[in-house]
């Protein structure tokens, strides 16, 4: 963000993001100690692990399909 896009920032919306910026750390710090703490036992890292692959989710990439008809309907609007 340029200081130009700042200055014309809500006051609002600028102590919000401020103070997300610390919750976004605080987040960020509490997975490393969790991360860094299940390393000690072996049940603990596994369940960590687990949780952790849970956040993650499942990516798809789906191939995307071409809407003839509706491209069709679209240029009809144009003429």
């Amino acid at each position: 963000m340029t200081d130009l896009e700042v200055l014309k920032m809500p006051l609002k919306r600028f102590w919000l993001m401020n103070t997300s910026i610390e919750r976004i750390n605080a987040q960020n710090d509490i997975r490393r100690l969790t991360v860094a703490a299940s390393a000690q036992h072996s049940e603990s890292a596994a369940q960590t692990r687990d949780s952790l692959i849970s956040e993650v989710g499942m990516v798809v990439f789906n191939k995307p399909v071409r809407d003839e008809e509706g491209l069709s309907n679209l240029k009809q609007m144009l003429f």
